[in-house]
């Protein structure tokens, strides 16, 4: 299930601001208390769906902002983690959010449908404009964007400061206001992203499952390769006797079930050879 995406501000404005726009973003009117994050199990992502739940999900540790799944009817759009030395998004992001749940609060808020395409455009679009702030004339700016029906985000950066405004088709969704014109910083122009993004949680899965199955044909390889270098000849026929053993889609259980099959058919010497034919 590839997508192409884009990164939107990722690697384009400080961590320090999209994180901070990123965990006040606006008219985010909180649709519960905090509460433990491992309550976020698949049975609430079902409810989640089942009830079309458009807004987004805030984890924090001890007051500090971990990251946050965007919602749109229910379906998880788009996730972000803090990482060392950057931000994670997309599947990467929800994959490495799960183990840290058990220590995390939990805390979901309410956002407008027309907001959930901006805040996309944040981490996954793909069309960026950057300029010098300074330079910008806000009012023909502003004409500009109103012409052209620009829809998804503004955002004025100045170190680790920043600001961010909404808008579709033209017209900024939150009636922020602008100043007159621009001292300092620089301002970055993100459009929506030209398609809606494939749910991070089906993102997960498929690609779970690809990974799985890349790691059983690794194991189902170096398994052989240990029969043919020791019983040559008769290593179809060992394949086949032990083709149900062979089938099984969990990699873990997979090279248990092998490692269990070389000690007890051959000793444990040949454990180490099939662990170093992985290794290669």
């Amino acid at each position: 299930m590839s997508q192409a995406l884009g990164r939107g501000a990722i690697d384009t404005i400080s961590l320090e601001v999209l994180a901070y726009l990123l965990e006040h973003l606006p008219q985010s009117q909180p649709d519960s208390d905090w509460i433990p994050g491992a309550l976020l199990d698949s049975a609430m992502m079902q409810r989640l769906l089942a009830n079309r739940f458009t807004g987004f999900a805030a984890f924090a540790f001890e007051n500090e902002w971990l990251g946050g799944l965007l919602f749109y009817q229910g379906q998880a759009l788009e996730a972000w983690r803090r990482a060392l030395g950057g931000l994670e998004n997309r599947a990467e992001a929800y994959r490495n959010l799960l183990p840290m749940l058990e220590f995390a609060s939990v805390r979901f808020f309410v956002l407008p449908t027309s907001l959930i395409p901006c805040v996309a455009a944040l981490t996954v679009t793909d069309r960026l404009e950057s300029y010098d702030a300074t330079k910008l004339s806000v009012a023909q700016m502003l004409t500009k964007l109103e012409q052209s029906q620009f829809a998804g985000a503004v955002i004025l950066e100045n170190g680790a400061v920043g600001q961010a405004w909404y808008f579709a088709r033209g017209l900024a969704l939150l009636e922020p206001t602008f100043p007159e014109a621009f001292r300092e910083g620089r301002l970055h122009i993100l459009h929506n992203p030209s398609q809606i993004p494939v749910d991070v949680v089906e993102v997960d899965r498929t690609e779970t499952k690809q990974d799985d199955a890349a790691q059983v044909l690794h194991l189902q390889k170096a398994f052989e390769a240990v029969l043919l270098e020791h019983v040559g000849v008769n290593t179809k026929a060992l394949l086949d006797a032990n083709k149900a053993m062979l089938q099984q889609s969990n990699p873990r259980q997979l090279q248990e079930s092998l490692e269990v099959w070389l000690e007890e058919t051959y000793g444990s010497a040949f454990i180490g050879q099939f662990r170093q034919r992985l290794d290669n």
